[in-house]
């Protein structure tokens, strides 16, 4: 009986067990799928146990031969979903979960996977977004997908995009199931977007949930001192955020806003130079810090450096609407004072 699929399964465990890992398996695994000898099935059953045992690439023979003959056989996808990752092959893993979805009575899982995959395969963020998306509506009381589709759109600049995935959640009062970076992100959003006063109730819920967290309290002490009426809060709360955080430049960042808020820029500015001393050019509130230390230097009458933090805030890209359309106004504005 040279065919019989359980005694070349058999086979195939005796030898593993007797010689262990080798080239043998991979050659049996090519026989078998050349000469189309055995049932999918079975042929799933063995790259499984190649896989388990180690042997990557003889299971990755199954694995490709069962795929191609699968007609919906949801096994022979989830054998190349697995070999495809354990290889490294992001292309094939991402094929056979797409496959795997098709076939599934639940694709969820798949669809998980898909975006996984996409991210690490560095999709297009159109397909990416799209994906996150179904996932979204699919699972709409599941916050990580809005978490994942939010930071995406942030990354892209679309802050009222943002402030849509995360709406029925606050509308819904469901905001204590965001997890903290997808609070942090909303506010922001929020924030950028011009809705200080709805950033300002997301960050003070954030506070209350994580009143240990040093990135809460200096958002919200940072939102605070953009409002005349909240400036005094932002003042009380500015030297326990001092006394918490560690030297930061967005902690001196925030304290040389509250400063220059509250009507004291040279104070604001000493806060501004350390804050300076720290910031990366690729930090995500690079151009917002040299912006804030633009307008100091320009309330102080330094037109000259004022112009020259201008030039160290980057130009067009994919930043925020308003960042952009401050940068413009205080380069209109340092113009105006140099020709007068």
């Amino acid at each position: 009986c040279p065919h019989s699929s359980e005694i070349w399964l058999a086979d195939l465990v005796a030898r593993t067990r007797d010689s262990g890992p080798g080239p043998w398996a991979l050659h049996e695994m090519r026989q078998a799928a050349d000469g189309a000898k055995f049932p999918v099935g079975v042929m799933v059953r063995a790259g499984d146990f190649l896989l388990r045992a180690g042997m990557t690439n003889a299971a990755a023979v199954a694995a490709r031969h069962s795929v191609k003959y699968a007609n919906s056989l949801l096994p022979a996808y989830v054998l190349g979903l697995r070999c495809a990752l354990a290889m490294g092959d992001l292309n094939w893993a991402l094929l056979c979960a797409t496959q795997a979805a098709r076939s599934a009575l639940d694709p969820a899982p798949f669809e998980k996977a898909i975006v996984d995959i996409q991210m690490l395969k560095g999709s297009s963020e159109a397909e990416l977004a799209s994906a996150l998306n179904k996932l979204r509506l699919r699972f709409p009381n599941d916050p990580q997908w809005s978490e994942r589709l939010g930071a995406l759109y942030f990354k892209q600049g679309d802050m009222r995009a943002v402030s849509g995935v995360f709406a029925s959640f606050f509308e819904k009062d469901l905001a204590d199931q965001i997890r903290l970076p997808g609070l942090i992100v909303a506010a922001e959003a929020a924030r950028l977007d011009g809705r200080h006063q709805e950033a300002a109730k997301i960050l003070a819920a954030a506070c209350e949930r994580f009143p240990d967290n040093v990135d809460v309290l200096n958002n919200f002490i940072y939102i605070l001192a953009q409002d005349p009426k909240t400036i005094d809060r932002a003042q009380a709360l500015l030297p326990r955020l001092l006394a918490r955080s560690t030297q930061s430049s967005s902690t001196y960042d925030t304290a040389a806003v509250v400063h220059l808020r509250a009507g004291n820029p040279r104070r604001a500015a000493e806060f501004s130079r350390k804050a300076l001393q720290l910031v990366r050019p690729e930090d995500d509130a690079a151009d917002e810090l040299h912006l804030n230390a633009a307008e100091i230097h320009l309330i102080l009458g330094d037109y000259e450096s004022a112009r020259g933090e201008l030039k160290l805030a980057r130009q067009g890209g994919r930043r925020p609407l308003a960042i952009e359309n401050r940068r413009r106004s205080l380069q209109s504005a340092v113009e105006r004072k140099n020709k007068g």
